[in-house]
């Protein structure tokens, strides 16, 4: 099963470093990637976690986690040079436009996080199903599309993946008898709370594991996960309310997110880029509150929000709706901004994995094996919990929703029996052990 893998992760490497050097080149960044490698540029210069001169006004405020990899890659990488030694001055106009001026450094770490994220899902499979379903699972993990490509973006999504999927296995790992059992807990905790500081969806997790541990009565476990995130969390925290004042978890711009997904134009699903008129609804709020810190306009894109859900309860609760169809369903308004290459293949992958997926969490349930994926399943169910307060997208599904139909989908095959024979070596070791 060691070769099975092993083959997995060389096949998983050159397809992403295919895809960010071979294809995605030449293309424009989005506003997201602008920002991550402007502060990123901006710790690795020493100027501190802020965008350069007056462009601090037109950009968004972001978690630390990311930028700081991206600083590191910059500091300990060659000396910039050609396009991006343009941006990476930090001349206030100065903006990164094409995946071009992405140092290949930064490229390179983004697919060896891709290819990290391919040996956990396989480590989580081995735990949910077994060692066959280990090699399916990171077989299939290596050649789904939407894991390819994410790759090749400069986001936050391949990093969170790699730390959410790392608090499965350890979550996981803990649950069964264990020499270490409360050193699992901490290092499951410390990467949880970094991955906090990556994307705020962990944020949503962290009180179902708890409360998970605590239902099997389990409270000192639960206590020691949670002490392991509140460590990492504590400084960021601290050093949030020295800039702002007030209690700030990783940075004030979850006001602007829950607006887009809570307002009267919202379709349900995609950000501001999808969605023109939502677009301009912003810059008129905005407007509105010209000359206000970034923290005063957070908390009133909140009470915006909020006043849509109280004054419109039952459109509200459409909405709703909609956001459940378009967590599973990749038919909303920001895949048509892509091209009909990229939106057949990302239909037709999807829902595929999706089908065999549901096969798969039917095949566990009905051999009583869906405890062995607690932490998995609940890390899927904050996702979509997440997509319900927010709004779903693409790239919010792609680090944890589909790595999960991943392992579900190998579980189902490897209970076919061609699959049992084809792996009957490993069955038999399984067996033994």
């Amino acid at each position: 099963m060691r070769r099975v893998i092993v083959a997995a992760l060389v096949v998983g490497f050159v397809l992403r470093l295919g895809f960010a050097f071979g294809y995605w080149v030449g293309k424009p960044l989005t506003l997201d990637e602008q920002e991550y490698l402007l502060l990123g540029s901006s710790i690795a210069r020493g100027d501190g976690f802020k965008y350069p001169g007056a462009q601090a006004a037109r950009h968004f405020e972001r978690p630390p986690a990311f930028a700081a990899l991206v600083a590191a890659v910059l500091v300990v990488s060659p000396g910039r040079t050609g396009p991006a030694a343009r941006w990476a001055s930090g001349r206030a106009d100065d903006l990164p436009r094409s995946s071009s001026e992405v140092p290949a450094a930064i490229k390179i770490t983004q697919v060896l996080l891709g290819v990290l994220g391919i040996g956990l899902v396989a480590a989580i499979a081995g735990q949910v199903a077994g060692r066959a379903a280990a090699g399916i699972a990171a077989g299939l993990a290596a050649i789904y599309p939407p894991l390819v490509w994410i790759c090749g973006y400069v986001l936050a999504e391949p990093l969170y993946s790699v730390l959410a999927l790392a608090v499965v296995w350890l979550l996981q790992r803990a649950s069964r008898p264990a020499r270490h059992r409360y050193a699992l807990l901490v290092a499951a905790g410390l990467v949880a709370g970094t991955a906090v500081l990556a994307k705020e969806a962990m944020i949503f997790f962290l009180p179902l594991a708890a409360a998970w541990l605590v239902r099997q009565r389990r409270l000192a476990p639960a206590l020691v996960f949670s002490l392991g995130v509140g460590i990492v969390l504590a400084p960021w925290v601290a050093h949030n309310y020295a800039v702002y004042g007030r209690f700030v978890l990783t940075a004030p711009h979850g006001g602007v997110t829950f607006w887009t997904g809570n307002n009267a134009l919202s379709p349900g699903e995609g950000d501001l880029a999808a969605n023109p008129e939502m677009g301009r609804a912003r810059v008129a709020f905005e407007a509105r509150h010209a000359g206000e810190p970034t923290e005063a306009l957070d908390r009133a894109y909140y009470q915006e929000a909020f006043g849509f859900i109280a004054g419109h309860p039952v459109q509200w609760l459409s909405l709703l709706a909609r956001k459940f169809f378009y967590t599973f369903a990749p038919i909303g308004p920001s895949y048509r901004l892509h091209s009909a290459l990229y939106f057949g293949t990302s239909l037709v992958s999807y829902a595929i994995l999706f089908v065999l997926g549901l096969a798969g969490l039917r095949t566990l349930a009905a051999g009583r094996r869906l405890s062995g994926g607690w932490a998995l399943w609940l890390l899927a169910a904050s996702t979509v919990i997440m997509s319900l307060v927010f709004f779903p997208q693409e790239r919010f599904r792609i680090p944890v929703v589909d790595p999960t139909l991943v392992i579900a989908a190998a579980a189902w095959m490897e209970a076919r029996p061609g699959v049992r024979h084809l792996f009957a070596d490993d069955f038999r070791a399984e067996d033994r052990d």
